[in-house]
């Protein structure tokens, strides 16, 4: 259903997920490398850092969908906004969970200060986001 164009127009393309999936995957790596750097290591951790990841992707890709926001078209100011309204939000999601809250009460969890919090969700997006933007240009370069 997910893959009907007539659904969710924005989301059908196979290789879209493909790179948003791989992005996401990035982002957990890195946000689960400087949590370790921060004294959290239950490899656990990564169930809440999905979650949060989920509640905060899905609605970026809604808004640029809604907003109809294209990086070509001068929405680069509209992804800019978007995405630090993300980190914000991840922010307080990463924070509640170094605290045994949002879906972490089962892991080993420590807390981190909010200053903390934000270089995890800023570095951790910001990798996302080159992922995103450098996987089809590489994908391109291979093609031609």
């Amino acid at each position: 259903m997910l893959a009907n164009p007539v659904v969710i127009p924005a989301y059908a393309d196979p290789i879209s997920w493909g790179i948003a999936l791989l992005a996401t995957f990035m982002e957990i790596a890195v946000a689960q490398f400087m949590l370790r750097r921060f004294g959290l290591s239950d490899p656990h951790f990564a169930g809440p850092l999905f979650v949060i990841n989920i509640c905060t992707w899905f609605p970026f890709l809604v808004a640029v969908d809604q907003f109809h926001v294209r990086a070509d078209a001068g929405g680069a100011p509209w992804l800019l906004g978007f995405e630090a309204l993300v980190v914000v939000a991840e922010t307080a999601f990463l924070y509640l969970a170094c605290r045994g809250r949002f879906f972490s009460a089962r892991t080993k969890w420590s807390p981190l200060s909010v200053r903390q919090a934000a270089w995890v969700s800023l570095l951790a997006n910001a990798v996302s986001a080159g992922v995103s933007l450098l996987v089809p240009v590489a994908l391109v370069s291979i093609l031609r």
